[in-house]
């Protein structure tokens, strides 16, 4: 069913045009926004009250809804109504990683071997979890994964939460893959084994790169460090600071050999005191997470590289990225790609059939007027006196006058069309009523439309302008046929007759 869904998927995809992804990030302490166009970046961020996320978790649904909507006054406050599509930054916290290896099978069988891989390390029921995995190295025996898992029930929290706001989820990843996307995608990168340390509002995180993959990635929340002290005095920072990279220097050396000969440090505000920290208990080059190609703030990096993931689709083939939204969300995103493709090519085919009324009327116009100028020219003339001149004149004008007849016979058994459809066009006008598609036989049988409305009273009101006027009758609008979109906005069908 996956392989199925995912064909028709592709199919949709080539025949429509794809919008706009942004990227969306949710911490303990905020929820921040990216939008990218054009080459510019647009950032914005609201805070969040605490308990409102409780180690990773959504806990105040009601509030959290609140912070989105105040989000998304602060991205588009003209367009309330307006609905984004994210890719969401999930909560450290609530994510879990492991590394692992399959054999190099073929194309067909690695999916199901990661898959199953996945299912054996993860450290959540499988039922309960969302697993995703993505490669990291390929070698001639084997390939080398990196799988990440959240709870099912609490990503889906984040998803319902996200729709109800006007959020739309098509992808959830975690901060240590959209950082990583970001310092690829800006060129700060390092092809060495490199540690990267990062200060957030959850706590502390760290992860090594390889070539830009990432190969290992490790979070101690604030609560760790804290205990039960009632703040989080310097020492006991400066401590755990310490105590983790040692721990992540260990494993490094352990699983590849080798050691970081650097780390890179993600810190706003705290950047010194971690380099001064590095440089008195380890013997690492330091350096910052800083790009001169985005003109954004640091503490936004790394939801501008979950906005950056959809700019390109080679960050989006199968296994080449994670994506914790589980089998529920490739269905919704696939729902809502049927209703784009649906709502599109509905509109390309009101175009071309207005383009051909156009036509007809153009058509019949051209006919007429060309009657006209014939009958004009036929009146002016006069023959000459040579009688066999005269003769030939009187035949060719005959088979002339025989055309004519023709073509005022077509005129005449013709059916005005316009006249009609300019009058409805009038009306629909001034309701502000949309129409989308005509279908009409002959016009003497029912007219068929289908249309949209700003709101189900303009409906109503066009419905009785059509029965009041007298160029229509027998005027049926079915009310299952009225149906409200997501932006407020209806859509109905109406049938009526044209009086002649």
């Amino acid at each position: 069913m996956g392989k199925f869904f995912k064909k028709i998927v592709n199919i949709i995809e080539k025949l429509s045009s794809k919008p706009r992804i942004d990227g969306l990030e949710i911490t303990g302490a905020a929820v921040k926004y990216s939008i990218m166009e054009g080459g510019d970046v647009r950032t914005s961020a609201v805070k969040l009250s605490p308990g409102i996320i409780s180690s990773g978790k959504l806990a105040d649904r009601e509030h959290f809804v609140e912070a989105l909507a105040a989000l998304k006054s602060q991205i588009s406050p003209e367009k309330k109504d307006k609905v984004f599509r994210v890719n969401v930054v999930l909560p450290t916290p609530l994510v879990f990683t492991q590394s692992f290896s399959v054999p190099n099978l073929n194309p067909e069988e690695i999916g199901e071997s990661v898959n199953l891989n996945l299912e054996m390390i993860s450290p959540i029921p499988k039922d309960e979890a969302n697993m995703s995995a993505q490669i990291i190295s390929e070698h001639d025996l084997d390939y080398e994964f990196f799988g990440a898992f959240a709870e099912k029930k609490e990503v889906g929290a984040y998803q319902a939460a996200l729709i109800e706001a006007g959020f739309i989820p098509v992808s959830f990843e975690f901060q240590a893959v959209a950082i990583s996307r970001f310092m690829k995608k800006t060129s700060i990168i390092s092809k060495k084994l490199v540690l990267v340390f990062e200060v957030s509002p959850d706590g502390l995180e760290l992860f090594i790169l390889i070539n830009g993959n990432i190969y290992f990635s490790y979070f101690r929340s604030w609560q760790s460090v804290q205990g039960t002290l009632p703040s989080i005095p310097r020492d006991v920072f400066d401590g755990a600071v310490v105590e983790e990279i040692r721990k992540v220097l260990n494993f490094t050396s352990g699983k590849f050999g080798i050691s970081p000969d650097s780390i890179l440090i993600l810190a706003p505000g705290f950047e010194n005191e971690i380099e001064n920290v590095v440089k008195e208990n380890f013997s690492l080059k330091t350096g910052r997470i800083i790009s001169s190609q985005i003109k954004a703030n640091p503490v936004f990096y790394s939801v501008v590289g979950a906005a950056m993931r959809w700019q390109s689709d080679e960050d989006n083939k199968n296994l080449l990225s994670i994506n914790l939204g589980g089998e529920d969300l490739s269905k919704a995103i696939y729902d809502e790609q049927i209703l784009n493709f649906v709502s599109l090519w509905r509109g390309i085919l009101g175009s071309v059939l207005a383009l051909l009324l156009i036509a007809y009327i153009a058509g019949a116009l051209f006919v007429v007027s060309q009657y006209k100028i014939a009958t004009a020219n036929l009146s002016d003339f006069k023959p000459p006196l040579d009688t066999a001149k005269l003769a030939d004149l009187e035949s060719k004008s005959a088979a002339f006058n025989s055309m004519i007849q023709e073509i005022n016979n077509v005129r005449g058994a013709s059916q005005d069309f316009y006249t009609p459809i300019k009058h409805l066009s009038d009306l629909s006008a001034a309701d502000h009523i949309t129409i989308q598609s005509i279908d009409i036989n002959s016009i003497s049988s029912p007219v068929n439309i289908s249309a949209s409305a700003p709101n189900y009273d303009t409906v109503l009101s066009f419905k009785n302008a059509l029965s009041s006027d007298s160029q229509f009758s027998n005027v049926n609008l079915p009310l299952t046929q009225i149906v409200t979109q997501n932006n407020n906005s209806v859509s109905f069908d109406i049938s009526f007759n044209i009086v002649q």
